[in-house]
């Protein structure tokens, strides 16, 4: 349902527009966006939390930690790493990085497994 809406929206989007889906995507600005789980016992999640939000608060950064669990570090450059159990794989961790450079992105993601014990 979510994707039949999602293409249906993308449609008025280039109707509206009076551009090919192509020029469209080609305005975007270009992102790297990296994915990766990690297994993690649920007895051992809270320390995990615990360790990632001292790391990046120890490099100075701002950490949005919420009470469900999701850590989101915002970093300079507008990268950010975010991490997340999963809602639907027990025992999941999902790490995401997000970085105009490919290769910041690539350093955020060993950055984030090395402390998520992904690595």
């Amino acid at each position: 349902r979510d994707g039949i809406l999602g293409i249906l929206m993308i449609c008025g989007i280039v109707a509206d527009r009076k551009k090919s889906l192509e020029e469209l995507l080609g305005e975007l600005p270009r992102r790297a966006y990296l994915k990766r789980k990690v297994s993690v016992s649920k007895a051992s999640m809270a320390g995990l939390r615990r360790s990632i939000i001292a790391h990046y608060r120890e490099r100075g950064l701002d950490v949005l930690a919420e009470k469900e669990g999701s850590i989101k570090v915002p970093m300079p450059g507008s990268a950010f790493a975010w991490f997340r159990a999963s809602k639907t794989e027990a025992g999941v961790l999902r790490v995401i990085v997000d970085s105009p450079n490919g290769e910041k992105a690539e350093g955020l993601m060993r950055e984030a497994l090395a402390l998520a014990g992904g690595a």
